[in-house]
């Protein structure tokens, strides 16, 4: 005879839920003045062919709801993680053809912190 243990009933809904991927928590990024002025200036920083992020998302179009986000889609690929997306589109779009950053730099960490920063709070 196979038991099964339940700890209570909203609890366990919830973990389900987690599980499930119907909570998300979103990944906090840092609201520093300093961070954010350098990953503005990596947003508007023109690659050799004259484009940059800000070229294509003026005023943060498109990236309005990017830190409520589970995924992100770009030029048909789906990412996990919005850290391989920049690094996508600094490669591609913009034809950096530079190394990417990695996830935990500094440069990283402001690109995605002034990104986050265009979205709405509901």
């Amino acid at each position: 005879m196979k038991r099964f243990f339940c700890i209570s009933g909203g609890l366990t809904l919830a973990v389900l839920m987690l599980l499930a991927g119907v909570f998300f928590v979103p990944k906090v990024y840092s609201a520093d003045p300093s961070l954010l002025a350098e990953g503005k200036e990596l947003f508007e920083w023109k690659a050799p062919n004259g484009r940059s992020c800000a070229g294509c998302h003026v005023n943060g179009r498109l990236l309005e709801n990017t830190a409520n986000k589970k995924y992100w889609s770009m030029m048909g690929v789906k990412f996990n993680k919005i850290e391989d997306a920049i690094n996508l589109c600094r490669e591609n779009p913009m034809g950096l053809n530079s190394k990417k950053f990695a996830d935990n730099s500094r440069e990283m960490e402001a690109l995605t912190a002034y990104v986050f920063s265009f979205t709405k709070s509901k």
